[in-house]
């Protein structure tokens, strides 16, 4: 996944199986039974807290 052509693939494959379970009437969440819009804001949350955490690691193994 750390190439872009595998970056894609994990993308189309997670992208097809939100869809794929959102056209079986599949809902997100565990406890509350939400909207597939519920999952992908979740998702894009996640992703967002991730990156903010990494920018806020000095990742140079250099220290201040």
């Amino acid at each position: 996944m750390l190439t872009a052509e595998g970056l894609a693939t994990h993308r189309s494959a997670y992208v097809h199986a939100i869809r794929e379970y959102h056209a079986q009437g599949g809902l997100a969440g565990k406890v509350a039974k939400s909207p597939l819009r519920f999952l992908i804001r979740h998702t894009a949350y996640h992703t967002m807290d991730h990156a903010w955490e990494m920018e806020d690691k000095d990742l140079t193994g250099k220290e201040g």
